[in-house]
């Protein structure tokens, strides 16, 4: 079944007039009678009576008219899905980040890319390491942001694009909260508040255990919960610096434990991406290589 043969069938339908039909085809009358006749050899039945000025649908062609409009209402929104994705009149984006990955950073360069690109429209889904790695998997998500990715999959590249600090949250009324590091017998008593997913936090768990004894540590969606279980007693946090920033908490270092954390693109080999995807993709891949954040943050916050 071809389209130019739902077409011509739809015109038909339209005007129970061959004549009238093929002129609004700009084609031969013949040719679109034998166009229908082929199209009614492939369905198994006639579509129209022709009965002169009396034609009309038979039962098959009233049954078929709602799907095949349907068809070919579908296959013209691709078409115009498609012109639109090649001229960057619509230019869809989904980045998958990792929990805690500042997405600040990748703001300067998005807004670049809708200047280029008025049709920009970014999608953000959050998850964690291993939900990126699903989606890129996928291909439900065009570029992949975050850290913790360890993979053995052949296709994953990635690219240092941007390092965070990772610091202990405390209230600030705790006496620790003026020092400038922690040392791990401190925390013997402690439960910690990291959040799900969060490869730092999972690296100094596993640092702490020794210290703190397994299952001691609050896992928690975002930084949103992680800063009230603080705020409540619940434990002091591990977190990254960025979500802790204008909150009335202070931040220290661990002795002994990785504070600063690469944050890396990663994307799939040898598929090929969308405009948008390719335009962030050699922002972010060409820019200059990411500086350590100012780490005197760390003494308080808020």
């Amino acid at each position: 079944m071809e389209m130019q043969q739902i077409r011509y069938f739809l015109a038909l339908a339209r005007t129970l007039n061959f004549t009238r039909a093929a002129e609004e085809c700009h084609i031969s009358q013949p040719a679109l009678t034998r166009s229908i006749s082929a199209l009614e050899a492939e369905l198994g039945g006639d579509l129209i009576r022709r009965e002169r000025a009396l034609s009309h649908l038979t039962e098959l062609g009233e049954r078929m008219l709602p799907i095949l409009q349907r068809c070919y209402d579908s296959a013209a929104a691709a078409k115009e899905l498609a012109k639109a994705l090649g001229t960057g009149a619509l230019a869809p984006l989904t980045l998958g980040l990792t929990r805690t990955t500042d997405e600040t950073f990748l703001l300067p360069a998005l807004g670049e890319i809708a200047r280029a690109l008025p049709g920009l429209a970014v999608t953000i889904k959050r998850g964690s390491s291993e939900d990126l790695l699903n989606w890129l998997r996928e291909g439900t998500c065009d570029l992949a942001i975050g850290s913790g990715l360890e993979s053995e999959w052949s296709r994953l590249d990635s690219w240092t694009v941007d390092r965070d600090i990772h610091c202990l949250v405390l209230p600030v009324e705790d006496p620790r909260a003026g020092a400038a590091s922690i040392a791990v017998d401190d925390l013997q008593n402690e439960k910690i508040v990291a959040i799900d997913g969060c490869a730092a936090a999972a690296e100094l768990c596993r640092t702490l255990e020794g210290e703190i004894g397994p299952g001691k540590a609050h896992m928690v969606a975002d930084g949103r919960e992680a800063l009230g279980f603080i705020r409540n007693g619940l434990g002091l946090g591990f977190l990254p610096q960025h979500l802790v920033r204008g909150e009335a908490f202070a931040c220290v270092s661990v002795d002994g434990a990785s504070m600063e954390w690469e944050t890396r693109l990663y994307c799939v080999a040898g598929r090929e991406r969308l405009p948008a995807a390719a335009a962030l993709f050699n922002l972010l891949r060409h820019a200059a290589p990411p500086r350590p954040r100012d780490r005197t943050l760390l003494r308080s916050t808020g």
